[in-house]
């Protein structure tokens, strides 16, 4: 009888253990299921944060680029304009020579 009751003592101990060790399993599995998901949306938040700023770094790149650009043309414009300016007095310094030794 004492054997038969140590048995079904450790019979129930086992499968309380047993029970114990799936509900501790499942509530690992489930921490780490959390755990993965927050991390997950953490990095997913990040990649936006991270990409609306690339975007917004190269929008200001490129208006940048543009204002520099137009500077540039504006500049080169003028130059031009005053390179014409030496162009035509000097032909209006060389008509007038031509007319007078006429």
């Amino acid at each position: 009888v004492d054997n038969f009751t140590n048995l079904a003592d450790l019979i129930v101990d086992n499968f309380t253990n047993l029970a114990d060790l799936i509900v501790d399993n499942f509530t690992n599995l489930a921490d780490l299921i959390v755990d993965n998901f927050t991390n997950l949306v953490d990095l997913i938040v990040d990649n936006f944060t991270n990409l609306v700023d690339l975007i917004v770094d190269n929008f200001t790149n490129l208006a940048d680029l543009i204002v520099d650009n137009f500077t540039n043309l504006a500049d080169l414009i003028v130059d031009n304009l005053q390179t014409l300016r030496v162009i035509f007095e000097n032909f209006a310094v060389l008509s007038q020579a031509v007319f007078q030794t006429v």
